[in-house]
This record gives structure tokens, C-alpha cells and sequence, in this order.
């Protein structure tokens, strides 16, 4: 079994699904099931920047969300990324519309 492939059985019987493509392959019942399985959350990294740098916003993407596909973790990552360079730009417009004004205000 791949390692983006998920066994599910219904009443349907048993199939291989891959939890990237979502693509269901019928499969013969297993003789023995193996289960181990690491797809969870790691958020540590994210929890332990907020709590050593409590005034810069920290954004979880990716695996820190929940596991799923590594074009998942680059659109999130990507999104982020947007978002915070829009952020910092209009933190910056509006610092340098601030100091103009007050250097206006002291000619």
C-alpha cells in the first residue's frame, strides 16, 4: 500500500482510497491489517513561536493544520505568505502616511 493511500472497507466491500486524489481502487478482503499510523497534527513548532514571540502572529499551515498532501501544504504556505507580505505593506503605508503627517505638522 502506498503511503497516500487509506483502506476503508463498507458494506461495499474493501478499497485502497488516496487521500490525496480521493481515487477509491476496489481491493480482495486482506488476510491481515497492519495499523500504524502517524497522521496527526504537529503544531510544537507553531505553539512554541507564540509563546516566545507573542507579538508577531504566527500561522499554521500545512501538517501544523492537519496531515495531508504536500500541494496542500504549498497552497496554504503560499496563502500565508500573500497574507503577510499584504499585512506588512499596509502596516508600512500606513507608519509612512503617519510620519509624513506629523513632519507636515512640525513645518
Amino acid at each position: 500500500m502506498r503511503g497516500t493511500s487509506e483502506l476503508r472497507h463498507d458494506p461495499g466491500g474493501w478499497a485502497l482510497v488516496d487521500t490525496e486524489s480521493d481515487e477509491i481502487s476496489p481491493v480482495p478482503a486482506p488476510d491481515l491489517i497492519v495499523y500504524a499510523d502517524l497522521r496527526s497534527a504537529r503544531d510544537d513548532l507553531s505553539r512554541a513561536l507564540a509563546e516566545a514571540v507573542p507579538q508577531v502572529p504566527v500561522r499554521r499551515v500545512g501538517d501544523a493544520l492537519a496531515p495531508r498532501g504536500l500541494l496542500d501544504a504549498i497552497t496554504e504556505g503560499a496563502r500565508a505568505g500573500v497574507s503577510a507580505s499584504s499585512s506588512l505593506r499596509s502596516h508600512t503605508l500606513a507608519d509612512s502616511g503617519s510620519r509624513r503627517r506629523q513632519h507636515l505638522e512640525a513645518r
